[in-house]
């Protein structure tokens, strides 16, 4: 009877989630619910949009003022 019992309890340990994983699932739904929300509201609001441009501006602006350091 005692075996049975502790072999419930180590198949029970084996089929448990790491944390690791299920702290990286989390992490996964929480950006992909952000991305969501973020595009909806640029999609309803100008100056999101606004912002949006502005963002992407700059990050292209690095691009170019890193290649250009680089290359020189």
């Amino acid at each position: 009877m005692r075996e049975r019992h502790s072999a419930q309890i180590m198949s029970r340990k084996n089929y448990k989630i790491p944390q690791t994983r299920l702290r990286n699932i989390r992490y996964t739904f929480n950006t992909i619910l952000v991305v969501l929300i973020w595009r909806i509201f640029i999609a309803r609001s100008q100056m999101a949009r606004n912002i949006w441009y502005f963002v992407v501006y700059l990050g292209r602006l690095e691009e170019i003022n890193g290649f250009l350091l680089v290359s020189s």
